[in-house]
């Protein structure tokens, strides 16, 4: 594995085009999700509300939402100020190429889990993974351009998305920007809320404040 930290540093930014569709396929994912969520508001799941079910679905939304906001953060504490500029494989990014993808996508599938439906939870991560993997294609194409053979390196023993643990590498020491860091965490405070944000509308169902139009297992 290539050395982290210092690898054949680079200040150029991805070609503006190819940024650009990036970003329209990452706000298209954003609006699809947002989609899917207020169709989740007006829909009950199957399972007896307090039950065992509904606890152990809810309680592993609830785990999912926490490794996918604490890992986001962990990763831009290895990747702020240097994303573009030089290859991190230390950390998190010695176990999965994309950590910031694979954490925001357990947090897709914990909001699903977070309102009791299974069906939900496999619908966000149909769309997740549909929206992003393309994207994340592209990126690696751009990194395997501005990195070459150490990029190719990397390739070789770090899975795509799906981490490995067992390949995990420290590092002595690092340093990031506050600022991109900063907003991961805001980022993150966010998804913890999604799961008050459930609750609060499985309890205006129960309340029949907001009507329930179809039920999913």
């Amino acid at each position: 594995m290539p050395g982290a930290g210092t690898i054949q540093p680079c200040t150029v930014a991805p070609p503006q085009a190819h940024a650009r569709t990036i970003h329209i396929r990452l706000f298209a994912a954003k609006t699809l999700a947002i989609v899917v969520v207020l169709c989740a508001i007006v829909t009950g799941h199957t399972y007896e509300p307090g039950g065992l079910v509904d606890f152990s679905i809810e309680s592993v939304g609830l785990m999912l939402l926490i490794v996918g906001a604490l890992g986001r953060v962990w990763s831009a504490a290895f990747i702020s100020g240097k994303k573009s500029k030089m290859l991190v494989c230390v950390g998190p990014y010695s176990m999965t190429r994309n950590p910031l993808y694979f954490f925001s996508f357990l947090s897709w599938v914990g909001v699903g889990l977070s309102f009791g439906a299974l069906t939900l939870a496999f619908v966000l991560a149909i769309v997740f993974l549909v929206t992003h993997l393309h994207t994340i294609s592209q990126e690696e194409e751009f990194l395997h351009g501005r990195f070459g053979n150490d990029w190719e390196e990397y390739v070789c023993t770090v899975p795509r998305f799906f981490p490995r643990i067992r390949s995990m590498r420290g590092t002595p020491n690092g340093s990031f920007e506050a600022v991109p860091f900063t907003r991961v965490i805001g980022e993150s405070a966010l998804i913890m809320l999604a799961y008050v944000g459930t609750q609060f509308i499985e309890y205006l169902h129960a309340q029949h404040v907001i009507p329930v139009y179809l039920t999913l297992p």
